[in-house]
């Protein structure tokens, strides 16, 4: 699909056009509560278009919300949809697209996904997931993490508006980064990369870099490149899809509340050194030559000439370096819920083997203090 994307200041003012194009008559405003805070609100608001508004969307949102937003969708007659948020609030949006033809049923997620021919213009205003430009949608079933996936659901248009970014919070804005860095990183050595999800993964990875301290310090710039970074990372997992770091990360944000892309960085941090370790363990169809390859490819891209280990120390380092709350517990049981959840389908995924054993290893140094750490 070509995908029509609008970046720099200013950018959101060619949504106006966009309408016209699609002759949009009733749209969607797939947003978050805090829309009516950001300057461009009353812009929107005002467009020449009947617009119904949905924002009752949480952080890691559930089918129940995508549902109410259907009801929305089909109620109000709406034919196109305005996604402008974080990844949650795309993917809803997503959701709502590809659901929106279906028969009234109980479980959407089991029916046959097809082209509703409904256009989506994304506008994300974090700088993590990419979700504007993936073919992936993430949503929680009865407190089970699902990935809806069609092509049909990479939004048609794309407004890269830094100024969205301005009002982010710190937290925020370090985790979604991480996001973004980790959906480069896990879609490089991935096996179902290729040579263009490398690209795309290689642009990722040299912007987070580049561009890291002057996004966390909210300059135009940083947030301009950072968003452009994030972008590119998208499209490099809707190629690949991600792999064990991003496997074991969902239990971790849904059992503990820590954001997303703190999560997906923590297991990374224990993913990477484990996977250095145990290349013999390869199952890449390439082979092991090639996944080391890949590998020193990654240690350059963060400056670490070819090393692969001091490639994943200074990943861990920079994690360390954004000084976020740690993840701890006594629980064994909790270790035993995290290992449980981890799909076996993104670990084919992952370039060599894992066991359910070296998945709750990894856990346990991870976040696990044991016994003789308590007082």
């Amino acid at each position: 699909m070509d995908q029509k994307i609008y970046s720099g200041n200013g950018s959101y003012e060619n949504i106006l056009g966009i309408l016209k194009k699609l002759g949009t008559k009733r749209l969607l405003l797939v947003c978050g509560n805090s829309f009516d805070k950001q300057e461009i609100s009353k812009e929107i608001m005002n467009l020449p278009v009947e617009i119904i508004k949905f924002s009752r969307i949480t952080p890691n949102p559930k089918y129940e919300e995508v549902c109410e937003g259907l009801k929305v969708f089909k109620k109000n007659n709406c034919d196109t949809i305005l996604a402008i948020g974080g990844g949650s609030y795309l993917d809803v949006a997503k959701c709502i697209k590809l659901f929106c033809r279906m028969p009234d049923s109980k479980n959407y997620i089991k029916e046959e996904k097809v082209d509703t021919g409904v256009p989506i213009i994304a506008v994300p205003t974090t700088a993590g997931t990419g979700s504007e430009s993936t073919q992936h949608s993430v949503i929680y079933y009865n407190g089970v993490k699902q990935s809806i996936s069609h092509l049909s659901i990479i939004p048609e248009y794309v407004v890269l508006e830094p100024s969205l970014l301005k009002t982010l919070p710190k937290l925020q804005r370090k985790c979604s980064m991480l996001d973004a860095l980790c959906h480069a990183v896990e879609s490089y050595w991935a096996v179902k990369a290729n040579d263009e999800s490398k690209f795309y993964a290689r642009q990722a990875i040299q912007m987070v870099l580049q561009y890291k301290d002057a996004y966390l310090t909210n300059t135009n710039k940083g947030n301009a490149k950072m968003l452009a970074a994030a972008n590119f990372a998208g499209k490099a997992i809707s190629i690949t899809a991600t792999t064990a770091g991003h496997a074991m990360s969902y239990k971790l944000t849904s059992l503990y509340d820590i954001p997303h892309g703190y999560a997906c960085a923590l297991c990374l941090t224990e993913v990477w050194s484990y996977l250095n370790e145990h290349i013999d363990n390869c199952i890449h169809p390439n082979g092991e030559v090639y996944l080391v390859k890949t590998l020193e490819e990654i240690a350059e891209l963060f400056g670490a000439g070819k090393d692969i280990n001091k490639a994943a120390e200074v990943f861990a380092k920079m994690v360390r370096e954004l000084n976020l709350l740690e993840v701890r517990t006594n629980s064994m049981d909790e270790i035993n819920v995290l290992t449980k959840s981890v799909n076996p389908e993104r670990l084919s995924n992952f370039p060599i083997t894992m066991t359910p054993d070296a998945i709750e290893q990894l856990y346990i140094k991870l976040i696990y203090r044991g016994k003789q750490d308590e007082s």
